[in-house]
């Protein structure tokens, strides 16, 4: 969308005057065309980057659901950020020399490796104690800042 407005300056005032939208007679009105092209820019951003083409579709659902939602916006959304996160993991592969696609996160801690304990049940109890303390701690900073004004 960056691009398109350097490109082109007039680009966004087309879209802005069209009445139909991004595609067609189903639009969602005036100035559609360029919600939905910022919304697939947002989220093939957030695919691309962390590698999460479905994170930047949520993403964008998140930004777009109380004003523009409709299924072409959701879909474009989708295309995009699964070929941005595509052409990334393509791109960085073939930029490092690698004989195929790179994984995500990867790790040189071989297998047996790493802390044992030998008390797995009470290691697991304390991870499980901790999980519920944070989550209750997090729950009462949320809730205490409802209490705050302003």
């Amino acid at each position: 969308a960056c691009i398109a407005r350097v490109v082109d300056p007039k680009f966004f005032a087309k879209r802005v005057e069209s009445s139909h939208g991004a595609h067609g007679a189903g639009g969602s009105g005036v100035g559609s065309a360029v919600s939905k092209l910022l919304l697939a820019a947002t989220s093939v951003g957030v695919a691309a980057s962390f590698s999460a083409p479905i994170g930047g579709v949520i993403f964008s659902l998140e930004l777009m659901l109380p004003q523009t939602y409709d299924a072409f916006a959701y879909w474009g959304c989708f295309t995009a950020s699964v070929v941005g996160s595509i052409c990334y993991a393509v791109e960085r592969s073939v930029t490092t020399g690698a004989s195929g696609l790179l994984p995500l996160i990867s790790s040189n801690v071989l297998p047996g490796e790493g802390i044992d304990t030998d008390f797995p049940i009470l290691r697991l109890l304390i991870d499980i104690a901790l999980g519920i303390v944070c989550g209750l701690a997090g729950g009462f900073w949320g809730k205490s800042h409802g209490y705050t004004p302003g």
